[in-house]
């Protein structure tokens, strides 16, 4: 069977280092197929952090999302970088920062050309 098994890091009050958060994920690609890591950010130092992060080579794929008002941006943003998922909300957030899902699509239709062609391709087979 076909299943991924995400391993997750989350620091809902900072963003550590980027020494600290490549052995995170170094450790985490040892037992799962795709590593998620969700960080508190405050300064633009923490988004230059986990744009490196997600710019080092990996074993697997990697989720990386900036949490908190300042991070908002980076579900989108790290998205189009080659991050492997994003979360929008339903009906509340459950994370700081979170966008809602129907403003989410927005944002990727229009930052990422495939997105948005594939969706609408999704959208024509229903």
């Amino acid at each position: 069977m076909n299943k991924a098994c995400i391993v997750s890091f989350h620091d809902f009050e900072k963003t550590p280092d980027l020494e600290r958060l490549q052995s995170v994920v170094t450790e985490a690609e040892k037992l799962g197929s795709v590593v998620k890591i969700s960080t508190m950010v405050k300064t633009d130092r923490d988004i230059e952090c986990l744009r490196t992060l997600l710019a080092s080579p990996r074993k697997v794929p990697l989720c990386v999302i900036g949490m908190g008002a300042e991070g908002a941006h980076t579900r989108v943003s790290f998205a189009a970088l080659g991050s492997c998922l994003t979360y929008g909300y339903l009906d509340r957030p459950m994370a700081p920062g979170q966008i809602s899902a129907p403003n989410l699509v927005e944002a990727l239709r229009k930052t990422i050309p495939k997105y948005d062609k594939d969706f609408v391709l999704r959208r024509q087979k229903l």
